[in-house]
């Protein structure tokens, strides 16, 4: 028994940072990849100050058994506006200030939540950008790419939350 529980302990910890790693690696390979520069860091903080409102909120919300999905809404329109990393980078540092200034929470699931949301933000927003007319809004065939997106981010965040 002992035998066996030490070896799922193992599992869980390999799979635990082996996703952390992976994390972080979507995040790196998106900031070598978009020009960031030329971005609107005011419009993202707007964003960003959304986001963390967002997730303060759908934390709560959760706590009592509902369920919000602003969060996702805010995200997927950073991939639309300003790309894949922005929104990678968004949800990691969300995640971060929500988990250890706001909640308190261990940095080890903080540091898994930024890991988890980033890659999960940066492969939906690599899926959106990758995918035709999602470089136009001028109709509405742009909501093809960003239900991709939508889905490639949902099965990401429930395929690191299923695994652990």
């Amino acid at each position: 028994m002992d035998k066996q529980r030490n070896s799922s302990g193992w599992l869980f910890h390999i799979a635990y940072w082996s996703f952390v790693a992976a994390g972080f690696g979507v995040l790196y390979y998106l900031l070598n990849v978009q020009a960031y520069r030329t971005l609107s860091w005011p419009s993202l903080g707007v964003f960003f100050i959304f986001l963390v409102g967002a997730d303060t909120k759908l934390g709560e919300s959760q706590a009592s058994g509902g369920r919000v999905m602003s969060s996702k809404c805010i995200v997927l329109s950073v991939i639309a506006l300003f790309g894949a990393a922005p929104a990678a980078i968004m949800e990691a540092v969300s995640a971060l200030v929500r988990g250890l200034v706001l909640r308190r929470s261990s940095p080890r699931k903080a540091v898994f939540n930024a890991a988890m949301l980033g890659a999960a933000a940066g492969a939906g927003g690599l899926v959106y950008h990758a995918l035709p007319w999602s470089d136009s809004f001028q109709g509405p065939l742009f909501f093809i790419p960003l239900s991709a997106a939508m889905i490639v981010h949902s099965l990401v965040n429930h395929l690191m939350l299923g695994v652990i």
